[in-house]
């Protein structure tokens, strides 16, 4: 049971890492806000075809208090991050943007042991130290360099976006217990965009650059990484896991994000950067 939900958090990293690259791309063509709305909502509609395909109920039975974690998990676990992310990555750098979402980890490690009383041991706190001190090498990049983050109002956007997500976990191993991944998925997704919708008619803008065949397929291929397969499969790692450990593992993200940041955007890789990964997966592997 636990070993699958080791798979399914890191198949959903996998898929978050890609989906920052991509939400780079997005960013820079698209109006945040509409490309946030437009994802969500079609998110919510796959996963909708595929409840129905499996015939079972749309929605679950959740009480008042279930609700308030909802609205909690659409807005500030998931509207606002992906606004910040969609803003913040147009703004810096794939790699430094992908290792600035690693502060959803920590976040999401305290707001566990306080609101779901979660403990660790040592070599977690050890694995987590580690990921946070790999995490800031690849920040930093060059050690003969001017030790300050240079994405400006970008990388603050992404450190937003972290919290923001590493809060989700609270809420979402709450609504765990009341439906399966696709029920809680789902609201979640449609919520999310419904909180969007009132302010896309107030953009000024809606596309940035002219539309493609390659941009609708990156918008697409944006859809179902992110919004179907990667929230699919970390709500089914929540129902096997502890939140922490959730948290933990998605510090694997920034992996995925700069293998896939080099494959797509063709962007460079320090060797300080390269020795912050290794220490990333070594910190990963003690948590586990």
């Amino acid at each position: 049971m636990r070993q699958r939900g080791f798979l399914f958090i890191s198949i959903a990293s996998a898929m978050f890492g890609l989906g920052t690259v991509l939400a780079k791309i997005l960013g820079e063509a698209f109006n945040p806000f509409f490309v946030s709305w437009l994802s969500l909502l079609c998110g919510g509609m796959l996963v909708s075809a595929c409840q129905l395909a499996r015939r079972k109920p749309l929605l679950p039975r959740l009480t008042r208090s279930s609700w308030i974690d909802l609205l909690l998990l659409a807005s500030i676990g998931t509207a606002m991050p992906l606004l910040c992310v969609v803003e913040g990555m147009a703004q810096a750098s794939a790699i430094t943007g992908n290792f600035l979402l690693q502060a959803q980890g920590p976040a999401a490690i305290i707001l566990a042991m306080l609101f779901l009383r979660e403990k660790m041991v040592w070599k977690q706190i050890a694995g987590i130290a580690l990921l946070i001190i790999g995490s800031l090498l690849v920040i930093v990049r060059d050690l003969h360099g001017p030790l300050q983050i240079q994405g400006g109002q970008g990388d603050l956007l992404v450190l937003l976006a972290a919290v923001g997500l590493g809060f989700s976990y609270i809420p979402s191993k709450r609504l765990a217990k009341y439906g399966d991944a696709l029920q809680i998925i789902l609201l979640r997704l449609f919520v999310g965009s419904l909180l969007i919708l009132p302010f896309v008619p107030f953009q000024t803008y809606i596309l940035l650059v002219p539309l493609t065949i390659a941009l609708i397929g990156w918008l697409a291929l944006y859809i179902v990484s992110s919004f179907g397969l990667g929230y699919l499969f970390q709500q089914m790692g929540l129902e096997r896991l502890q939140a922490w450990e959730s948290a933990a593992l998605m510090q694997t993200l920034p992996l995925f994000g700069t293998a896939f940041a080099l494959l797509i955007l063709h962007e460079s890789l320090t060797p300080l950067q390269i020795v912050g990964g290794c220490i990333v997966l070594l910190g990963g592997l003690l948590v586990i």
